[in-house]
């Protein structure tokens, strides 16, 4: 078998079709625009080459031609039309590649204003965690979806207050400076147990609000260079806000 044939992994007495289709299947193996390994380039030329010298031998003039070729002219004519299509089209994909990596950021699934106000979002509910907890007293009201009131703070009665009922109750409550999330209550009875915190608490969700931020500001610096990276970061901002959304408003079912 010729180092050619061997190239494109056919036989000596392969015929035209099978020379073509065994190059076909290499070819798109190999080509720049689909394999981006270090020696994808080379493969390519390897078998582009092969292919136009098997191909060359098969549609040479044998008697017609008025100048001989030697196998050797052949091969080097070869070799160079191989080289320059693959380095036209290598250079075609670098292009392309370029032009997906000098996107910006802000200009892939939404715009940068939207960057902005996820930012303040996700800062209100993080500059919210980080404060000090307010102070709260009063009587026990019934809320929405078994939910209860003290003043115009919601929660959820805890895991052992279940089967209680808490309406009437004294009840002094730690909640939230800005959004008023109630994160733990203790009722003013002996009889029952102390601070405890609400079943399904908002704040359960807020490390989601910090990964958000994170994201956001990586967003709006843009000096992700890779284009698959941008995409992700993007993709990940989505995933954290659809699991926030998620988890925030299954509290009111």
């Amino acid at each position: 078998m010729s180092v050619y044939h061997s190239i494109l992994g056919v036989s000596d007495n392969a015929s035209l079709n099978e020379i073509k289709k065994a190059y076909r299947t290499l070819a798109r193996k190999f080509h720049p625009d689909i394999n981006p390994a270090e020696d994808a380039h080379d493969q390519f030329i390897r078998i582009t080459e092969a292919y136009e010298i098997l191909i060359g031998e098969r549609n040479a003039p044998h008697s017609t031609s008025t100048r001989h070729y030697s196998h050797e002219d052949m091969a080097n004519a070869a070799r160079e039309r191989a080289r320059q299509y693959a380095k036209m089209r290598y250079q075609e994909f670098k292009n392309r590649s370029e032009a997906y990596e000098s996107t910006p950021m802000h200009k892939i699934l939404w715009p940068k204003w939207v960057n902005f106000v996820i930012l303040a979002i996700a800062m209100l509910f993080v500059v919210d965690d980080m404060l000090p907890l307010k102070h709260i007293e009063g009587v026990v009201s019934i809320g929405s979806r078994n939910s209860y009131h003290v003043g115009n703070y919601r929660f959820h009665a805890a895991e052992e207050h279940q089967f209680i009922n808490l309406f009437g109750k004294n009840v002094t409550a730690k909640a939230t400076p800005i959004l008023g999330f109630v994160v733990k209550y203790q009722l003013d009875d002996k009889t029952l147990s102390g601070s405890v915190d609400p079943m399904r608490k908002e704040t359960e969700y807020t490390p989601l609000m910090y990964v958000l931020a994170a994201l956001a500001v990586i967003c709006l610096i843009n000096k992700t260079k890779k284009f698959e990276n941008k995409l992700l970061i993007k993709a990940l901002m989505s995933i954290d806000m659809f699991m926030f959304a998620l988890f925030y408003f299954s509290r009111y079912n």
